[in-house]
């Protein structure tokens, strides 16, 4: 299928919301993209975790980023086309309109990137409620030696190894409304943990919850 993106992505969550609404979309089937543009890894990890969780998407093609794109047979394939508006509502659909219990980030587990781009906002800052980021093990030693762990808890955060919040039992700790940047993450923990979910960005989740 190909998948024609008019929309600006500019955010992991983003790129989460893109996945999100091509699963539900396509099913199984591989998308060929086109119009995305100098996307990074944590970014297409996010895509391809959303496409996964909402439809059954195991491979994608991307015009000028997957080096075997210029490969795939593009005449007579069905064609859509994903603009702002698309996105906008994944956000409307996927936000309870509620403050989240609790915010978590890191499905797929989060890259020494993300973890980076967290404690730069959380720098100077407290938490006024809980904020987990999931990653692992060996990403967060590397969190731990180069200091990236310390200003998170500083804050009041954690940084979590070896283990997803979406099989974690958060419903059992008192929590029922989490905050994600995750299309994934959004798409499993009502059925998996029984959480209402806020979906937005890590810049606007840690901004309501600082």
């Amino acid at each position: 299928v190909k998948v024609k993106v008019e929309a600006k992505l500019s955010r992991i969550s983003d790129y989460g919301a893109l996945g999100y609404v091509i699963g539900k979309e396509i099913k199984n089937k591989i998308p060929y993209f086109v119009g995305i543009k100098n996307a990074s890894v944590d970014q297409l990890k996010s895509l391809g975790a959303a496409m996964a969780a909402s439809g059954a998407v195991a491979l994608y093609h991307i015009e000028g980023i997957t080096p075997e794109a210029d490969l795939v047979e593009k005449d007579g394939i069905e064609e859509i086309s994903i603009e702002e508006r698309d996105i906008k509502k994944v956000y409307e659909d996927l936000d309870c309109g509620e403050d989240p219990d609790i915010v978590i980030f890191g499905c797929p587990h989060a890259s020494i990137r993300e973890i980076m781009d967290l404690a730069n906002l959380l720098s100077n800052r407290k938490l006024k409620k809980p904020l987990w980021i999931c990653t692992s093990r060996s990403v967060k030693e590397l969190s731990d030696r180069i200091g990236l762990t310390e200003i998170i808890e500083r804050a009041g955060g954690h940084v979590v190894s070896d283990t997803c919040m979406v099989v974690s039992p958060i419903e059992k700790m008192g929590y029922s409304t989490t905050g994600v940047n995750s299309g994934k993450a959004a798409n499993y923990l009502p059925g998996f943990c029984k959480q209402k979910v806020v979906f937005a960005s890590m810049e606007e989740l840690v901004e309501r919850i600082t």
